[in-house]
Parts: structure tokens; C-alpha cells; sequence
């Protein structure tokens, strides 16, 4: 069936240059855009069309200011707390979703030996201010009592109960696993949800960022880009204005951005003081290497940091493109099978621009919405 394949499409191909080379035969005239239609359908050939469409610009835009720390503990950790301190796992103080300044206890441990010293400095100064209290009460009733060296040596042992009781915390802040900066728990481990320590992997994931996003228009070639199923269309063909909104996507997550003023600069903080009349409009174009965005209507807590900004390019005149696979060419000339109405396909000239991935540029010869037929 291969070997059939192979003949009938070299078959195909010469019918086709037949059928330019008769069309060409007036010496000096140039070839019609169209050659003559002919029914090219074969049994032992399979058959497909594509849409010719207008380019796609796609390009990623990234999250200012993010920052994820995890928050773990290895063997060699849990080891040291659980047998110089007899600590162990107490309580999670966070869920997905809340948000934490630094310094706040994400996880906390207890410790029995911590506990009771703890305890002991607490009753020590305790009871030493009892006693000065009482000191205190009995030179008011009597005037020709001192007792004020006394006061002086509890004062002392209440110095040293403060600094008993700041070592226990300082050593449980140790242990403790508290958040290094502001931002928002992004993961919590189902294992520390109930109650148990994981080794090794994170317990606890703590995301900071800021409040915008940021594309570089110079990065033509994006290598986080997964996908190239889009023409390259450069951003600085694109007017970007400062209101406009656009679509922007991550994995399942779709979301609507606009475009906003460069928040480094001066300008766009002196702006925050202006009056509502003084906001930029729509029509205010956007200059510089850098385009900034934010989201709109956001919901989630937790944008994603990258986002895939997609832009269908339909303002771009003479700009489609088609499978590269639709082309064929004949003395110099590239020509694609256009579907007719009648299920016929009529050879087209076309004039090609940039290719991109599997996708060519047609810059005359075709319209968007023609269908063009490549063989499988």
C-alpha cells in the first residue's frame, strides 16, 4: 500500500505540472493563479483538508516578585529535636489559601522537658513578685520596715526567670517551622494534615509575589513555549494600549488581563494620586521593551506565575497561513490544493512568507475560511 501511495502521488504531480506546462505554452505570458481544475480524488490515497487561518500571537507573561519557599525537614532535623528535646510533631497552623506574615508558625512542636522548664521559670518569677508585692504591702503599713534589699534580690531572680523563660521560646521558635516572609500557603501534605511529619519532602509551600505581570517584547523566542501551532508574529506589530484586555491561559485556567502603565516608573506612581478623570484611556499606546498586565475580575488568591497570553491577529491584513504540508511546488512556484464546492481540488499559486514549526505564511492566493487538501 506504501509503494501505491508513492505512485499515485508522483502521478498526481505530474498531471499537475502538465497541466501549468500547457498553461504556460504562450511564450512571455505569465501562468494564471489558477490552473484548471481536474478531480484528483484517488481510491488508494487518503485525504484530509485543513482551514486556512489567521495567525495566532502567543507569548508568555510572568509574575513579578514571585517567590515559592518549600518548608521541610530532613532525617538528621527531626532526629536532633526528638532526642536532645524529646520535641514532636504538635499542630498546623495553616490551610491552603491563608496568608502569613513572617514570623507566623506554620508548624509547631512540643516538648515535655521545654514544657517544664518552661514552667519552672514561669512559677519562679511568679512567685517573686508575690514577694515583693507582699514586701511592698508591709512597709506601707509600717514605715520602719526595709525590705528593700530583699526586693532587690527577687528583681534579680525575676531578670534571671525572664531570661530562663526567653531561652525555652527562643528554642521552641527554633524548632517551630515558621514563615520566612509574607505571602500565601500554596501546598499543604495530606501526611502533616494528619497529624504526622513527613522527612525529606516539603510539608509546606509558602508563595510571595506581586501584583502585576511582565512580557519582554525583545524575547521573540519564548523556550518556556511548549506549543508551536501559532504564526511568529512580533509584539511590536501589535498596538498594545493601555486598557486594552486580552486572554491568557494556564494549563486548564483561563484568564482576562489588561494592559496597565509601567508601575516602575514615576509616572505611574505620580498617576495612583491623580484624580479618576486623569486615568489612562484605551487609547494611550504603550512604549518600551516591556508590557505590563493585571489581572482582571481575579478570584484566586494564587495567580499562576506563568501565563500564556494568546492574541487571534485578525487586524493583520494578508496574514494567513496553512500546514506546510499543503504545498507544492513547480518551477519556482508554490502551489496548494484548494477544495472546491463540487469536492474538486484546483491547483492555486500562492505567494508564501515565513515558516514557523509545521505553518506557512500565505501571503496571496488564499482567503481565511479556504479549505486546502494535504495528503496523509
Amino acid at each position: 500500500m506504501k509503494k501505491g501511495r508513492i505512485k499515485t502521488k508522483k502521478c498526481l504531480a505530474a498531471g499537475l505540472i502538465a497541466s501549468m506546462l500547457l498553461l504556460s505554452g504562450c511564450g512571455g505570458e505569465s501562468m494564471d493563479a489558477l490552473v484548471e481544475a481536474r478531480n484528483i480524488i484517488h481510491n488508494d490515497v487518503e485525504w484530509s483538508t485543513v482551514d486556512v487561518m489567521t495567525p495566532v500571537f502567543e507569548s508568555n507573561i510572568e509574575l513579578v516578585g514571585y517567590n515559592e519557599v518549600s518548608y521541610r525537614m530532613d532525617s538528621i532535623q527531626i532526629d536532633k529535636i526528638t532526642e536532645q528535646y524529646g520535641a514532636e510533631f504538635d499542630k498546623l497552623h495553616v490551610d491552603v489559601g491563608d496568608v502569613v506574615k513572617a514570623g507566623d508558625t506554620l508548624i509547631s512542636f512540643s516538648s515535655k522537658d521545654l514544657d517544664k522548664k518552661l514552667s519552672e521559670g514561669e512559677k519562679k518569677k511568679k512567685e517573686a513578685l508575690l514577694q515583693i508585692e507582699h514586701y511592698q504591702k508591709l512597709m506601707a503599713i509600717d514605715s520602719t520596715l526595709d525590705f528593700n534589699t530583699e526586693i532587690t534580690t527577687l528583681n534579680n531572680e525575676i531578670r534571671v526567670a525572664n531570661l530562663h523563660i526567653e531561652e525555652v521560646r527562643s528554642t521552641y521558635n527554633s524548632l517551630n517551622i515558621v514563615a520566612e516572609e509574607d505571602g500565601v500557603v500554596s501546598f499543604v501534605d495530606e501526611v502533616v494534615k494528619n497529624g504526622f511529619l513527613l522527612v525529606g519532602a516539603p510539608m509546606v509551600k509558602v508563595i510571595s509575589f506581586g501584583d502585576y505581570y511582565v512580557m519582554d517584547v525583545n524575547q521573540e523566542n519564548d523556550p518556556n513555549m511548549k506549543e508551536d501551532t501559532s504564526l511568529s508574529v512580533s509584539a511590536k506589530e501589535i498596538d498594545f494600549k493601555i486598557g486594552n484586555q486580552y486572554n491568557a491561559k494556564n494549563v486548564l485556567s483561563e484568564y482576562k488581563v489588561e494592559v496597565i502603565p509601567d508601575p516602575t516608573s514615576a509616572k505611574a506612581d505620580s498617576s495612583d494620586e491623580a484624580d479618576s478623570s486623569d486615568e489612562a484611556s484605551p487609547s494611550d499606546a504603550v512604549s518600551g521593551n516591556k508590557i505590563y498586565f493585571k489581572l482582571v475580575d481575579e478570584e484566586s488568591q494564587i495567580p499562576d506565575r506563568v501565563l500564556k497570553l494568546y492574541i487571534e491577529m485578525k487586524e493583520i491584513k494578508d496574514a494567513i497561513y496553512v500546514d506546510s504540508k499543503a504545498l507544492t511546488s513547480y518551477e519556482n512556484e508554490r502551489y496548494v490544493y484548494k477544495v472546491m464546492e463540487d469536492g474538486s481540488f484546483r491547483a492555486v499559486k500562492v505567494t508564501v512568507g515565513n515558516s514557523v514549526g509545521q505553518y506557512v505564511v500565505i501571503k496571496e492566493g488564499l482567503s481565511e475560511g479556504d479549505k486546502v487538501a494535504i495528503q496523509e
